[in-house]
């Protein structure tokens, strides 16, 4: 990750949350070493005051050349409303939350020349937000699927530069 204006708030103040790193020769792992089995693989996608950070290891199959691709669906769209109200439902019918605090929904796909692609194995997603929400040690993302929502448990970590990230494990996108 090399950081851009992006990453940075009006100030010009870090606030992606992500460790700047150029690869060099002293990164390579030599293939037979245990270590390649354990290799994670990092893909990240920069929004307005959001980064994406997805993490996988060669279970997941995924192709070299696969890009991961956001979007946030708008706070105040029909669409938004839609998830929001299953949202709420996924919550009730399992019982784990009494409210919501903080609901954004996003889209995340895998593609390949356009094309979705699905992973072969769990994936670790890390959506970090540059402004502050409310949130403590705990939190919920859900994973809308064709079968219906799926509620995951988040880690929510508080940075010291303000900003908050959520890290859950999902199966596909």
């Amino acid at each position: 990750h090399v950081h851009e204006e992006a990453c940075r708030d009006e100030q010009g103040q870090l606030i992606c949350g992500l460790e700047e790193h150029i690869h060099d020769d002293s990164c390579k792992v030599p293939a037979d070493s245990p270590e390649q089995e354990t290799l994670l693989t990092e893909k990240t996608f920069v929004g307005a005051d959001y980064t994406v950070r997805v993490q996988y290891d060669k279970d997941a199959g995924l192709p070299q050349d696969v890009t991961l691709v956001v979007s946030e669906i708008p706070a105040g769209s029909e669409a938004y409303g839609r998830y929001y109200q299953q949202a709420l439902a996924a919550m009730a019918d399992d019982g784990t939350a009494e409210t919501v605090l903080f609901a954004r929904f996003f889209d995340i796909q895998f593609q390949v020349d356009g094309e979705k692609v699905e992973p072969a194995a769990p994936v670790s997603v890390t959506i970090t937000y540059s402004q502050p929400v409310e949130a403590d040690g705990e939190g919920q993302a859900i994973h809308f699927t064709e079968d219906g929502t799926e509620i995951l448990e988040a880690v929510v970590e508080k940075r010291e530069n303000g900003s908050v990230s959520f890290t859950h494990t999902q199966n596909g996108f």
